[in-house]
């Protein structure tokens, strides 16, 4: 009688401590915020068509198509008057593409601006189009509050530029869950 009381006791104590632990640690989210992303996943953004020519804004275009073509509330519309922004250089850092977001006194975010490295990325791309396309995704991305993870997901800073181009099912998930 002894041992099947302290066998149930054991029992209790773990199925106790179980239920503890489920209570006690808070939920994970599946997807990494970014507390810099546009307040809104609907927004003008001017692709830079006065300043680059079709093979920058074509690839600019087609980025932003593909975000628009998700099943997510992104609509993004160009509009060369916009405080949002497209810039494409030569910048002597070593990043692909850069998300910079600008922000008021309270901290809301009121516009930003995209830089693309046109250094890194014609030194590194073999396939110019989809890296182009793939880093502008991934820099929109931040725009929707999305942030770097280690996921299938163009936000995942490992991913093959050359052939992960467009947002992934992780991404459109991300974006659906935080708007």
């Amino acid at each position: 009688m002894f041992a099947k009381k302290k066998k149930y006791s054991f029992v209790s104590l773990i199925l106790t401590a179980m239920f503890s632990i489920f209570l006690l640690v808070p939920y994970a989210s599946a997807y990494v915020y970014y507390d810099g992303g546009y307040p809104s996943a609907t927004y003008k953004l001017d692709f830079g068509y006065s300043r680059y020519n079709s093979t920058w804004t074509n690839r600019i275009s087609a980025a932003v198509s593909s975000w628009n073509s998700t099943s997510t509330p992104v609509w993004i519309t160009n509009d060369g008057t916009s405080s949002n922004k497209v810039y494409a250089a030569n910048y002597a850092d070593s990043w692909y593409g850069l998300y910079t977001p600008s922000t008021n006194w309270l901290g809301s975010v009121t516009s930003f601006n995209i830089k693309l490295n046109s250094r890194t990325l014609n030194a590194d791309a073999s396939n110019w189009d989809h890296f182009v396309e793939s880093t502008t995704v991934h820099e929109i991305g931040h725009s929707l509050s999305l942030d770097h993870n280690n996921n299938t997901s163009i936000m995942n800073s490992g991913r093959d530029r050359n052939t992960m181009y467009k947002p992934q099912t992780d991404d459109i998930n991300g974006v659906n869950a935080y708007y």
